[in-house]
Parts: C-alpha cells; structure tokens; sequence
C-alpha cells in the first residue's frame, strides 16, 4: 500500500521559473556542502589514524574521529535531500510531493546530525577527562 501524503494530488502548486531556479541553486549547493562535509571529514579520520598507529594513550583521535562521523551522515544527507529538490526543477505537477519528500529528508538528517553529535560531544567530553586525568 502506498503512503498517500507522497502520491500527487489534482492541483498541485507549480513552481514558477524563477522559483525553479532559486530551487536548482540550492540543491546544487547541498550537493557541494555534502561533498565536502564527506571530504573533510574523511581527511580528518585519515589524519587522526595517523596519531592513532603511533599512540595509544592520545584520546584526540577518537575524539576528532567522533566528530567526523557526524559530519559524514549530514554530507551524505545533504546529497541526498538533494535530489527531490531537484525533480522539483525537473518534473510538472509534483513539485509539492517532491517538496515535502526534501523535507523530510531534511528531517532524517538533521535527527540523525543531532544524535551523532551529542554522541560526539561524550565523547569529546571523555576523552577532555581522560586526557587531564594523565
């Protein structure tokens, strides 16, 4: 069966050319963001398995570790909310179920994005303890 609030309905908003491109610019910059968010942060988790192999009594790589890994989930949803915004621009009479499909991938990744930072932010705060504790 079929989630009804993502089948199109008879009079859908249209947008207008304008809007549409105003829509295209910002998919196009969640993809570039998310691209980056992803390099970034796997560079950092490189660097930090540097520090790693060399000393094992260093919390920082875990901790910069953990903070890479959020940063990862929200580049990969970032692309990802992405691409119904872009059927937006690409299809006629669905703009309004594409919308609120972005939305709530917005929704999923920012969950997501809050979660593993507050996941994060423990461990960041362990391992500041484990640190002082030395």
């Amino acid at each position: 069966m079929s989630d009804p609030s993502s089948e199109p309905t008879a009079s859908q908003y249209e947008f207008t050319p304008a809007e549409n491109e105003v829509v295209r610019d910002l998919a196009g910059t969640l993809s570039v963001t998310g691209l980056v968010l992803i390099a970034l942060a796997i560079v950092a988790i490189l660097y930090a398995g540097v520090f790693i192999a060399g000393s094992r009594q260093d919390p920082t790589p875990l901790v910069v570790t953990a903070l890479c890994a959020p940063m990862v989930i929200a580049g990969f949803g970032l692309r990802s909310a992405a691409e119904p915004l872009l059927k937006i621009v690409h299809t006629q009479g669905e703009d309004i179920t594409h919308l609120m499909s972005a939305l709530r991938e917005f929704k999923r990744v920012f969950a997501l994005q809050r979660l593993g930072f507050a996941l994060a932010l423990m461990v960041a705060v362990a391992g500041v303890l484990v640190q002082a504790m030395h």
